[in-house]
């Protein structure tokens, strides 16, 4: 008995601060386990569809490569205009993606599609034909692919611009380097041979012009040096 009484002298504070510290320890991981290790994944977007694959991504929510899997995702869903990983402690990752939206239809010899601002295809169709339709013959593409053309962009440049000043109904390529945009009020006819910016500028100041006076005029040509305008 004296034997054990001594023992736990010597060695029992030792042995109890072991106990407790073995005890913190595991304790604490088993905390940062809980917080930092993904359990669920919420995907945030109403007309979104996610397929995860859960052998290849992080289950460590606090070491989630973010950016990099946002690169790789982007790469191989030219669809999606952008896309967040988010972490929400404890052990949820959130997913939110944003859709390409459409701002013009295309229509190129049979094929009608839905383009973005950047000319990305979004999808075979018209939308119901509310945005405006830019009839241009190219070569053939796919959906996801994303259009180079110049009259193309031209066209969607214009678009994009002007959003708040004129709503297009029809942009179409006519001669040989030019395109006239209508918009039920004014009809634009602008030239691929002008830097878009420039014409954009010109036209912009015009329209605002215009605007201060009180009346459009029926066309507005930007073809030349100065613009010609017929009431």
């Amino acid at each position: 008995m004296n034997r054990v009484g001594t023992f736990r002298r010597k060695f029992g504070k030792f042995v109890s601060l072991v106990f407790l510290v073995t005890l913190f320890g595991w304790g604490g991981y088993r905390a940062t386990r809980w917080a930092f290790t993904i359990r669920s994944i919420e995907v945030v977007g109403e007309n979104a569809r996610v397929i995860i694959d859960e052998k290849r991504i992080s289950k460590n929510l606090l070491f989630f490569p973010a950016d990099t899997l946002r690169s790789q995702v982007l790469a191989g869903n030219p669809w999606l205009a952008d896309v967040r990983f988010e972490k929400k402690y404890p052990g949820t990752l959130r997913i939110v993606p944003t859709l390409r939206q459409p701002i013009a239809v295309l229509r190129s010899r049979d094929r009608t599609v839905l383009v973005d601002r950047e000319g990305v295809v979004v999808s075979d169709g018209d939308g119901g034909g509310a945005l405006p339709l830019v009839v241009i013959d190219i070569l053939p593409f796919r959906v996801g692919e994303t259009i180079t053309d110049a009259r193309v962009r031209l066209a969607l440049s214009l678009i994009d611009s002007l959003a708040e000043d004129l709503t297009f109904t029809k942009i179409t390529y006519e001669g040989s380097t030019y395109l006239r945009a209508e918009s039920g009020i004014v009809d634009i006819i602008i030239t691929q041979d002008r830097p878009i910016g420039e014409t954009l500028a010109t036209l912009q100041t015009l329209l605002v012009g215009f605007r201060i006076k009180g009346t459009l005029p029926k066309v507005v040509d930007l073809r030349f040096d100065k613009p010609i305008v017929t009431n």
